[in-house]
């Protein structure tokens, strides 16, 4: 790459980010409501995601936003893996070390963490880039975003377990979604990619909306800003819920695009429900 394409690139990539300081609002908020919702959950037992219970889903949230404050202060994280395998392995011991027994004493704990974590990010001079899992470079906006994400979509889990309501809200959603540009590369699943060339314009529903390219080509993924004239294979319209769960690996497409919640047009549209299929989730 030449200078002027990585400083466009980088420009780029800045574009799609969340703002820092509405990031950290929401990431405090959205920690207040998941801890709401653990204060009416009667069974840790009951499965929730894959092998995990409710218990494991809630020892999870709360051993990520321990190790959050150190990484917004750029000095690095516990998770030494990017990969499904490597953050699944260090996810199971840091969250083996989380006591569920005493719901109301995580709590509090959860929200110093969070507190911890929006003080750091926020005592840093504009979004600088910080070492992240692995050490992957991610500005201090996206590593907030991304915890407001994994809070919307955990407290979907157990809510979904254990049969309460559990509603994202719109603008917190935007804010994941951006958050996601610096990390789903590093999860798209190479044998289901092969030699697929596509390019996916993909949008949430409402005003101030996020939209981006998703472009798979030579096995890799670029998310770009869309470029007037240069016309998507696939273009996708979701909403914001229907979006995030699909995305994460929650549901498939097919019910959302039965419903409404995401509608596909372009020249291929049929690649709308091959898009959730080239990514693992951790």
């Amino acid at each position: 790459m030449t200078g002027d394409a990585v400083n466009a690139a980088d420009e780029t990539r800045r574009a799609l980010l969340p703002d820092k300081v509405t990031a950290a609002e929401q990431a405090e908020a959205a920690l207040a409501k998941f801890c709401e919702l653990l204060l009416t959950v009667e069974d840790l037992n009951l499965p929730a995601v894959g092998h995990w219970t409710v218990g494991d889903v809630i020892a999870h949230v709360a051993s990520g936003v321990s190790v959050l404050p150190a990484v917004a202060a750029g000095e690095g994280s516990p998770y030494r893996s990017v990969t499904v395998e490597g953050i699944a392995e260090t996810s199971d011991r840091l969250k083996a070390e989380i006591d569920t027994r005493d719901i109301p004493a995580l709590i509090e704990r959860m929200k110093l963490d969070a507190k911890a974590l929006t003080n750091a990010a926020l005592a840093q001079h504009g979004d600088p880039t910080v070492p992240h899992h692995a050490g992957t470079p991610m500005s201090v906006s996206a590593s907030l975003g991304l915890f407001v994400g994994e809070v919307l979509v955990h407290g979907y889990d157990i809510a979904h377990a254990s049969h309460r309501t559990w509603r994202m809200p719109r603008a917190w959603a935007y804010t994941a979604f951006r958050s996601f540009v610096p990390v789903v590369p590093f999860f798209l699943d190479q044998d289901r990619v092969g030699d697929m060339r596509a390019r996916f314009d993909v949008r949430m529903r409402g005003d101030g909306a996020p939209r981006m390219v998703f472009d798979v080509a030579d096995g890799e993924l670029t998310i770009q800003l869309p470029e007037p004239g240069r016309r998507a294979d696939c273009y996708l319209s979701a909403h914001h819920t229907a979006l995030l769960l699909v995305l994460y690996g929650r549901i498939g497409p097919t019910v959302p695009a039965l419903t409404g919640k995401v509608l596909a047009w372009g020249r291929k549209p049929w690649l709308g429900f091959t898009l959730p299929t080239l990514f693992r989730t951790p």
